[in-house]
C-alpha cells in the first residue's frame, strides 16, 4: 500500500554531497545523468519481532537463490490507516502471527529503489519492539515465509543495509540482544 507522490530533486541527500565526490554543484551524479527521487507516502512500518524463539524473520517463499531477502515483516500504511492496525495487519499478511507491540524503537530514513513499483523512494521506516502472541496460521499474502534467528545472527542476515546498524543502536532496549 504505498502511493506514489512524484518527482523531486534531492541534491546531497543521497550521496556524497555537493563536494563532488560522487555528485557535483548542480545536481547530477557526475555522468551527466540528473537525480531523481520518487516520494513514496505513507511512511513504512517494520517490526523486531522477538519470543523464546528469537527474532522473527521474513523471507519471499520459493524466490530464486538471487532474490532471496531477508527483513524484518513490515511494509506500509494504508492510506486512512493508523500505525497500530497497521503493524497488526502487516504482521498478519506476512507471517500469520498475532503480535503485542510493545515499544517504538524509533525510525530512520532511507533512499531505495522498489522494485515492485518499479521506481526509487523516499522511505521513512518507524521499528516497533514486539512480542509474537500466537501463530494464527500461514501468512495471509502469498509469496512469504517466516524465519527465526538469534539476534546476531538476524542482524548479520537482514538484507536493507540500514536495520542492521539500526537494531545495533537499540540493543539496550531489545531484551535478550547480546553484541
Amino acid at each position: 500500500g504505498e502511493e506514489r507522490l512524484g518527482a523531486y530533486r534531492s541534491p546531497g541527500t543521497a550521496g556524497a554531497g555537493a563536494n563532488g565526490r560522487g555528485r557535483n554543484n548542480n545536481g547530477q551524479n557526475g555522468r551527466g545523468v540528473q537525480v531523481i527521487h520518487l516520494s513514496v507516502k505513507p511512511p513504512a512500518l517494520y517490526r523486531l519481532i522477538l519470543c523464546a524463539r528469537g527474532v522473527m524473520l521474513t523471507l519471499p517463499a520459493n524466490p530464486p537463490l538471487a532474490d532471496i531477502h531477508i527483513q524484518l515483516p513490515g511494509g506500509g500504511i494504508d492510506p486512512g490507516e493508523s500505525a497500530l492496525p497497521a503493524l497488526h495487519r502487516e504482521v498478519m499478511e506476512e507471517t500469520g502471527w498475532r503480535i503485542e507491540p510493545l515499544a517504538r524503537l524509533g525510525h530512520y530514513q532511507q533512499f531505495s529503489y522498489m522494485p515492485d513499483y518499479e521506481f526509487h523512494a523516499q522511505k521513512i521506516c518507524h521499528i516497533y519492539l514486539c512480542r509474537a502472541v500466537r501463530r494464527l496460521g500461514p501468512p495471509t499474502e502469498a509469496g512469504h515465509d517466516v524465519a527465526w534467528a538469534d539476534f546476531e545472527t538476524a542482524l548479520a542476515s537482514l538484507s536493507n543495509p540500514a536495520d542492521a546498524p539500526f537494531l545495533r543502536q537499540h540493543a539496550n532496549r531489545i531484551p535478550g540482544a547480546t553484541l
